[in-house]
């Protein structure tokens, strides 16, 4: 599953609309996505930690502070 996130609700929309106009596009029948509206911040916690292969952003982000959430996520999951 590839999952898309972002804090703006009108970006969640476009980028809807643009993998559902790729899917009917190229035939894509397995086509498993979703774009949810929140901080990427907390996408461990929305989807589990376990989930996720790898993360993929825009240049501009602080993939530091999203790798450290990810991982102190997954450590406390560990440990409880």
């Amino acid at each position: 599953m590839v999952i898309g996130v972002d804090v703006n609700s009108w970006c969640v929309k476009a980028a809807t609309e643009n993998l559902e106009w790729l899917e009917q596009e190229y035939h894509l029948t397995d086509a498993d996505f979703r774009v949810i509206q929140g901080d990427v911040s907390h996408l461990a916690e929305r989807v589990g930690v376990e989930s996720v292969d790898c993360t993929v952003s825009e240049p501009d982000l602080d993939l530091h502070y999203v790798r450290h959430r990810l991982v102190h996520t997954h450590r406390k999951s560990l440990t409880s």
